[in-house]
């Protein structure tokens, strides 16, 4: 028996782990696509590993790529919520100009 008793089914994402680790000593985790942290995250998950260091590294790499995800998520929701918002203010003045030209053509 093996001391990793997961290990076939993490040699597929073995790059995507390693990926994840260049990425965090780079720097550049931040500025990766929501795809690519999703891998990363399903990498991080899948390592069965008995060594406690690694194992406590890769759980708070996935909450530091858990927390891009929400902070990615939070600024898109935020994005289509301004979008929607000048799209109400659009409406509300037209609607206040179309009601001003009524009743201009009413006298």
């Amino acid at each position: 028996m093996t001391d990793r008793p997961y290990s076939h089914t993490f040699e597929h994402k073995l790059p995507d782990y390693q990926e994840a680790s260049i990425e965090f000593l780079s720097g550049t985790i931040e500025s990766a696509s929501v795809s690519k942290l999703t891998a990363y995250l399903s990498a991080l998950g899948s390592n069965a590993t008995g060594d406690d260091a690694i194992q406590s590294r890769d759980q708070i790499q996935a909450m530091a790529i858990n927390n891009i995800l929400m902070q990615k998520y939070i600024q898109g929701v935020e994005d289509r919520s301004n979008r929607t918002a000048k799209l109400v203010i659009l409406l509300a003045v037209a609607s206040v100009i179309a009601s001003a030209v009524q009743i201009y053509l009413a006298f």
